[in-house]
């Protein structure tokens, strides 16, 4: 499991598929939602400090837009918070 969070982080996934889920271990051929690794498994699962910046950036990268200036072309990226 820790290695299969530990690639997908490195991929830049977000978020990280349930791998028994894209399996699909159950045997049967319909389609079905994959699920996902909740945030609490990635912070528990013990992977290192640099991987888990990334999964840090990745979360926050989720609520954030991008601002750009027609005037002078600037960029801003912005985040919300509920």
């Amino acid at each position: 499991m820790r290695g299969n969070i530990q690639s997908k982080i490195e991929e830049r996934k977000y978020p990280i598929p349930c791998p028994l889920c894209v399996a699909g271990l159950d045997g049967n051929n319909e389609q079905k939602e994959v699920g996902t690794i909740p945030a609490w498994v990635v912070e528990t699962i013990g992977i290192s400090p640099e991987l888990f910046n990334i999964y840090t950036e990745m979360q926050l990268a989720e609520h954030s837009i991008t601002i750009e200036c027609r005037g002078c072309s600037s960029t801003l990226l912005t985040r919300f918070f509920e």
